[in-house]
């Protein structure tokens, strides 16, 4: 079983994870390899939970990223609207990651 860290399509560590509607997250790169293998009319199953999911208009990069599974420290994100405060949170309603600001 694939731990919280782990891609669960390539058993890898997450490189550059990304949040699917459904809340699953996948590297941005195994997204891009199951959209060109199974989408559908610009849509596609997420591989976890069978949710058919859009695919935007840019391919996977346009997810939103999963901050809280990055493994790279020097890659900090930061809030769009409060630009020099680190995205802390994610709105489920918005589907945006925020700061507590």
């Amino acid at each position: 079983m694939a731990s919280k860290n782990t891609c669960s399509l390539c058993l890898n560590n997450f490189t550059k994870p990304k949040l699917l509607p459904c809340h699953h997250t996948f590297c941005q790169q195994c997204i891009d390899d199951l959209i060109k293998a199974y989408a559908h009319f610009n849509k596609f199953n997420c591989p976890t939970c069978r949710q058919q999911t859009d695919i935007p208009s840019g391919g996977a990069s346009q997810f939103v990223t999963n901050f809280y599974l990055e493994d790279d420290d020097d890659d900090k994100q930061y809030c769009t609207k409060h630009k020099k405060k680190e995205i802390q949170v994610y709105c489920r309603d918005c589907r945006k990651p925020c700061c507590a600001a």
